[in-house]
Formats: C-alpha cells, sequence, structure tokens
C-alpha cells in the first residue's frame, strides 16, 4: 500500500506538491477550507487578500508551472481571475481533484505513537474527523494574518463611535465602497501602492499615503519586457552568488534609476542611496499619480485624534477611512505548542532546514512559507520536487548532521533582512533536488539560460523528471517580448559573464 501524505491547504503550493507526489506513488489528500482551490486565487476565499480583477505583478511566464502552459491568449499580466482559471486546468490536467477534501478546516496535526501523523478537521457538515498519514505537508500560505502595527489613537475596527474607518488591505475588494472619501494608504510595498493606484485611478477618492521610508519604484516592464525576466536569471542567480552585495546593491539601483527615475524626481521624499536600506517595490502608477497629485505623500502616523491623523513631521489631515497595508503575521494554528516550538514559530520566522524540513519533526514539511520577492510558481515547484523526491527516496533525504548545521546557519542570521530573491530560493531547492541545469549540455540556449527568464521550465533540462521539450520552452521565453532574438552573446553580456568568472565559447 503506498504512503499516504496530508497537504494543507490547496492553493499553488499545495496544488502542485499533490501533483508531483501523485506523479511519485504517494496516496495524496488535498485539504482546503474554501469550497475551491486556489487559495489566494480564489478572491472569494475569505482568506484571499486579492481584489477582483487585479492584475499580477509578475508576468505569465513567470507565474506558471513547468508542465502546464498559460492559454496563448493571456495578456503579459493576468489577472486574478485567470490565473484562478489556470489552476483549475492544472487540476483537471493531472487529475487531482480527486485528491480534494473541500470545506475541510483543520483544527489539529499532531505526531503519533506509531510514527505517523494524526490529522484532525471538521467537515462542511460540522462533523470532527480524524484520519493518520505517513506524512503532512503545511501548504496553507503565510497571507492571512493580516498585520496591524500598534498606533497611538487607533480606533477599534468594530467600534461603534469611531469616526474612522479602519481596514486592512487583505479586505480591500475595490474601490467602490470608497467613492467621495478622503482615503489614506499605510505601508510601501506592492499592496499599498497598488491599492492607492487603484483608487486613484478608477473612483472619486482622494488618496494619501504614509509610510516609515521611500523605497525605490520599478515599473512591471521596462522596454517592453516583463522586469521579472531581467532581474531573476540564472546570470542574476549566480551573481548573487559571486558578487560582493555592496556591487549587486549598486547595480541594481543603477538599473532602477537609470529605467524608472528616482521616486523624489516624482514628488516623494528621496529615497536612501542604498537600495538595500530603501527597499524596493513594484507599481506601474504610482510614481506618475504621485506627480500628477492624486496621491498625497505623507511620512508616517505618529498618533490619530478622531478622524485627524498626525504624521510624524507634524502636519495632519482628516480621513474618512485607513487601509493598513502593513503586511501579514505567520499563523498555523492546527499546530500543537510542542511541534511550534520546535520549529521557531514565531510571527515573521520558521526555523526550517532550507524553508522546508526539520530533523525532529519527521514526516512533517512546511511549503511556500519563506518571505520572498519575486515569481513564486517556479519556486513553489521546485520546492515540491524536493519533496516528492525525498519522501519517494527517489533522492537522498538530507541527513540530520547537515539539517541541523543548516538549522544553526539559519537562526543565526533571523536578525538580518528575511526577504529571499527569487533566483536564490529557485538554486538552493534546484541543487537540493538535484536538478540545477547543466550549461555546457546546452550550447544552442546558452544565451537564453543566462539571460533569459528563470522559468520553471529552466529546471526541466536535466535530473529527475526532465522532459525533452524544456529546451523549447526555455528559448521561447526568452524570445518572449523580444528580449533575445539572437544566439550570440552580446559584448555587455559577455562582460557581465567574465565578472562573476564564466567563459563563454565564441
Amino acid at each position: 500500500m503506498s504512503q499516504r501524505v496530508a497537504i494543507i491547504g490547496a492553493g499553488p503550493s499545495g496544488i502542485v506538491a499533490a501533483k508531483f507526489l501523485q506523479q511519485e506513488g504517494l496516496q495524496t489528500t488535498l485539504f482546503e477550507q474554501s469550497d475551491q482551490a486556489g487559495g489566494q486565487w480564489h478572491v472569494s476565499n475569505s482568506l484571499s487578500g486579492i481584489w477582483p480583477g487585479m492584475p499580477t505583478n509578475t508576468s505569465r511566464i513567470m507565474t506558471q508551472f513547468s508542465d502546464l502552459d498559460h492559454l496563448p491568449e493571456l495578456s503579459a499580466f493576468p489577472v486574478v481571475e485567470e490565473i484562478q482559471d489556470y489552476l483549475q486546468r492544472y487540476l483537471d490536467t493531472f487529475d487531482l481533484r480527486k485528491c480534494l477534501r473541500l470545506n475541510c478546516w483543520v483544527e489539529r496535526i499532531q505526531p503519533d505513537q506509531s510514527g505517523t501523523w494524526s490529522v484532525i478537521y471538521r467537515t462542511a457538515e460540522g462533523s470532527t474527523v480524524q484520519e493518520n498519514f505517513d506524512f503532512v505537508l503545511v501548504a496553507s500560505g503565510r497571507f492571512n494574518q493580516p498585520f496591524i502595527p500598534d498606533v497611538p489613537g487607533l480606533p477599534f475596527p468594530d467600534d461603534p463611535n469611531t469616526l474612522i474607518e479602519i481596514y486592512h488591505s487583505h479586505q480591500y475588494m475595490g474601490p467602490n465602497v470608497f467613492k467621495g472619501k478622503r482615503v489614506l494608504l499605510v505601508g510601501g510595498a506592492i499592496s499599498a501602492l497598488e491599492i492607492a493606484s487603484d483608487l486613484a485611478l478608477k473612483s472619486d477618492v482622494k488618496v494619501s499615503i504614509a509610510y516609515r521610508g521611500q523605497r525605490y519604484v520599478m515599473k512591471k516592464a521596462a522596454q517592453g519586457v516583463p522586469t521579472d525576466h531581467i532581474n531573476f536569471s540564472l546570470y542574476e542567480a549566480l551573481a548573487a552568488e559571486r558578487l560582493s552585495s555592496d556591487e549587486l546593491a549598486a547595480k541594481m539601483r543603477d538599473f532602477i534609476v537609470a529605467e524608472f527615475g528616482s521616486p523624489d524626481e516624482f514628488g516623494t521624499p528621496k529615497p536612501n542611496e542604498d537600495v538595500r536600506i530603501a527597499g524596493v517595490t513594484k507599481c506601474d502608477h504610482f510614481l506618475g499619480l504621485v506627480a500628477q497629485k492624486r496621491i498625497k505623500v505623507h511620512p508616517f502616523i505618529s498618533r490619530i485624534e478622531g478622524n485627524t491623523v498626525h504624521f510624524t513631521d507634524g502636519s495632519y489631515a482628516q480621513f474618512d477611512a485607513i487601509i493598513f497595508a502593513t503586511g501579514y503575521q505567520l499563523d498555523m494554528p492546527f499546530l500543537r505548542a510542542d511541534e511550534a516550538q520546535v520549529i521557531g514559530l514565531d510571527s515573521q520566522h520558521l526555523g526550517l532546514y532550507k524553508n522546508t524540513f526539520h530533523p525532529d519533526l519527521p514526516g512533517l514539511t512546511v511549503a511556500g512559507f519563506y518571505n520572498q520577492v519575486g515569481p513564486y510558481f517556479p519556486v513553489l515547484e521546485l520546492q515540491a520536487r524536493w519533496i516528492a523526491y525525498v519522501w519517494s527516496q527517489k533522492i537522498e533525504s538530507p541527513g540530520e548532521d547537515s539539517m541541523r548545521k543548516g538549522l544553526k546557519e539559519y537562526l543565526n542570521s533571523w536578525k538580518q533582512q528575511q526577504k529571499l530573491p527569487m533566483h536564490k530560493l529557485a538554486m538552493l531547492f534546484a541543487r537540493a533536488s538535484g536538478v540545477e541545469p547543466d550549461l555546457e549540455q546546452w550550447p544552442d540556449i546558452a544565451r537564453a539560460l543566462w539571460f533569459g527568464p528563470l522559468s520553471a521550465s529552466v529546471f526541466r533540462l536535466s535530473g529527475p523528471d526532465a522532459v525533452t521539450d524544456a529546451h523549447q520552452k526555455v528559448h521561447a521565453a526568452a524570445q518572449a517580448f523580444g528580449m533575445i532574438t539572437e544566439p550570440f552573446f552580446t559584448a555587455a553580456e559577455k562582460e557581465r559573464l567574465q565578472s562573476i568568472s564564466v567563459r563563454i565559447a565564441t
């Protein structure tokens, strides 16, 4: 009898994990509390923080798995409903609906004396069921427990006497309810900028935004090419390992300013010269709307009095609503205190070997909980493949000594920046699962591999589950949007490769 796996959460991470686990002969059950799979992309899911019609910030090529392409008519940046349709097609293509348990709320997971795991869940009918599994994969997502910072005078949202409406960006479902209102966004990352832009573009709203520090702002595309094709490539992955942090930061700042301008040129505060301190976010319309004075920029909030918001520079203004786009806290309510303590779970951290395994919790893994910059789908697939290969014994499991050493290194870095670039995580999981491409085997697509997008197909060229059409897909992805149309390296590309000690045949 095949071993049984429980997957908690049927978003992209859970779905792609189910596919590869099933492919490796494991019997998989997907527990999903909503009435449909899709996770954040199922907008009517109560835990989804995405609003109807929201376009992705990642390109269609970087927002798909390796073994199912998007429909050809999709735009460069699909909307949420199109991604949800894609995930439904993925379920059907790989016969995954038989694995789904919809409207099932997992209340507790715990190890038992036999070495398996008990999953206690509540069905739609209200009955409580307990089942045992050989493995449990937690894929419930890191973006479902909204965080609102402590602000002096912040009213309770359900206080009938409050003079100001309080929301989290997680609750935003479009601009209609804010028509005619004075709205303050709080936060400087993608959600804050996108919602501020959505309000300013589509409705009669007086929009302001407040944040602690100005970030650099990129658009989704540069000269017609999606920026995730430019910023996330094999070259960038190896450059991150071989060049100094100072050099990488300077290159990123130079790229952003050259392509999109410095934010202070549009009327925002001047960002720190060091892009590592300032941070980077992405939004097509925000800076233009600031320049047009359709979005007013404030420093952070110092206190709230009635409907008056005071800012740290001494200024103040009246508002009808505040939307806090201030991120999320990690949340695994189904974990017992014992297991939560073992993995060091707090509001921002998880102590796991390579974001996946823990030596003291055999049979339990966590997928998709890393704090990542860039497209998630290729990385989710790579992590899913690693887990499937380890649990099916297709590849060797990481040893206890290696895991403990890796855990110690990670725990020592907790005070450092937790955001990880997509290409760093992709290479981490690719090497762990033995699917890092051997570039010397593919001279005809060398340029596409080095400087094209780091799509999921790049990691189907060699190793377990290599496919014969991967090189065509890599080549097509690099050609898309006119990015790489010739096989010959430019002089600038040769210089960049030389900077990381890579020689190419000429």
